[in-house]
């Protein structure tokens, strides 16, 4: 066969629509979590006592980002200084991205205070860009927070306007050089040395590194500044880590007619419990936590919580454990409707199985068990043994609630005795119905100094003649020849 014409090659991947990347910033987003001082002149201190964010009133007072705290203070008696709180910011930054996967599923975080979205697939269903953005302020609006918005290609160059107030839709890459061209040299994103060695060399905008051989650049500047100019014009792919929001599941049913038997809110529960089990399974997911609400006539709604020990999804025993509380529940009135919520999703992990004995089924079945007595007798009712970080025996353990902290696996005694119990002697020997042959140890515990009841002991793990197994130790706070029982083995 002969070669095809130029013009009847397949060209479909040129006429694929190019991304169009929808970047949001918000410039005070480091201020914008701490709760309205007294003082409108406010400024935001980094961990090295620079300022990072200013208000309005700061910046008119001179305050800029970037100065010392002390010289910020010194401008103005009334500044507030707020520190700068990392966690809080990204939580809201992720409280963004959440509202802005409303209008598409392609969203990236990019902290400290931008996102950035792939609006492309959703201009034809919102109508278009201006559509777009009159939802996204609708959805952003009850954060509180202010932003500027760009719209490019490449997530680079959307940041890197939106970094710059250039509020702007550039469609296609060949339009990314002259647009850019113009925007300084502070605003990109580069490390501050490597910025202040391109400013010596008397670069001061973008396009003045454009106009620079790629060689060059690379061999003085090192590749990551290619690297990221290319990411700028698309030349380079951009892979992003896209923001999937929390699961959550919720749903509601409604009687046909107001009942209190326990019967009918038991079938309604099973429609809803069997909705979210498919919930999860679509999700390959598990919750260990849901909520049910029942809805009365003339009185509020009854809440019953359904907990699990493990992440779980079967629907029928989640139906039991509901069972069990309403049993136990004593209802207003007639129930109209039911709701149930759950947060608490994450991935689930199927149960092991045993190949040779179903120790697994064993283990499961001893869960069932305390879930379903935590359902009748409620959740803070069964206790376990775990463990407290303090070397000193009796105060090594407490109660704990059933969803606690496990026990750590120690060399104990299962029997620790209320107090110490003094050992005596025979013929210079330690005697406690028989001689005693230590048999391991010494342990050296010494703490407690600091609440006054501090001791100092070595533990010994002794036997006597009837192979009792004995924890003893020997109080070095007081005479040599001290010695108390502690604890017996099992």
């Amino acid at each position: 066969m002969g070669r095809a014409p130029a013009d009847s090659r397949d060209t479909s991947t040129d006429r694929q629509p190019q991304p169009l990347w929808l970047c949001i910033r918000f410039p005070r987003l480091a201020l914008d979590i701490h709760p309205p001082g007294q003082s409108p002149v406010r400024a935001v201190i980094n961990a090295d006592n620079s300022v990072h964010s200013v208000s309005d009133a700061a910046r008119a007072a001179g305050i800029e980002t970037g100065m010392p705290a002390g010289a910020a203070a010194a401008l103005s008696r009334a500044l507030q200084i707020l520190p700068r709180d990392v966690r809080r910011e990204l939580k809201a930054l992720e409280q963004a991205a959440c509202r802005c996967c409303q209008v598409t599923p392609t969203v990236s975080l990019a902290p400290p205070d931008a996102v950035a979205l792939d609006v492309r697939s959703s201009l034809k269903l919102f109508g278009g860009f201006a559509g777009i953005q009159s939802i996204l302020q609708a959805i952003l609006a009850p954060l509180g927070h202010d932003y500027h918005w760009a719209a490019a290609p490449t997530p680079e160059a959307g940041l890197l306007l939106a970094r710059c107030r250039r509020e702007i839709k550039i469609e296609g890459r060949e339009r990314l050089r002259s647009a850019l061209g113009g925007l300084p040299l502070y605003s990109l994103d580069l490390d501050a040395n490597l910025l202040m060695r391109l400013h010596k060399t008397g670069i001061r905008q973008l396009r003045d590194l454009w106009r620079l051989p790629r060689a060059g650049l690379a061999r003085r500047f090192g590749l990551e500044l290619v690297a990221y100019l290319d990411r700028i014009r698309g030349k380079r792919p951009d892979p992003r880590a896209l923001y999937l929001p929390p699961l959550q599941f919720r749903s509601q049913w409604e009687l046909p007619a107001a009942s209190a038997e326990h019967a009918r809110i038991s079938d309604a529960a099973d429609k809803l419990f069997r909705k979210l089990v498919r919930f999860l399974r679509r999700h390959d997911a598990g919750t260990a936590a849901v909520g049910v609400r029942l809805f009365h006539l003339r009185s509020s709604f009854t809440p019953i919580h359904v907990g699990t020990r493990e992440h779980a999804r079967d629907a029928a025993h989640l139906l039991h454990l509901f069972d069990q509380a309403l049993q136990c529940r004593t209802l207003p009135g007639p129930v109209t409707g039911l709701e149930m919520r759950c947060a608490d999703i994450q991935a689930f992990t199927p149960p092991c199985q045993d190949l040779f004995r179903n120790t697994a089924s064993e283990a499961q079945n001893w869960q069932h068990t305390l879930e379903e007595l935590e359902a009748r007798l409620g959740g803070k009712t069964i206790r376990h043994i775990e463990s407290v970080d303090d070397h000193r025996p009796e105060n090594a353990w407490r109660y704990g609630l059933s969803a606690g902290r496990k026990a750590k696996p120690r060399q104990r005694p299962l029997w620790l005795l209320p107090q110490p119990q003094r050992l005596s002697h025979r013929d210079r020997r330690l005697w406690y119905r028989g001689y005693l042959t230590l048999r391991s140890g010494p342990e050296r515990i010494e703490c407690g100094w600091w609440d006054g009841q501090d001791c100092r002991r070595d533990y010994y793990i002794a036997s006597n003649p009837q192979r009792a197994r004995l924890w003893i130790f020997q109080d070095l706070k007081q005479r040599s020849d001290t010695w108390y029982l502690h604890g017996l083995f099992g």
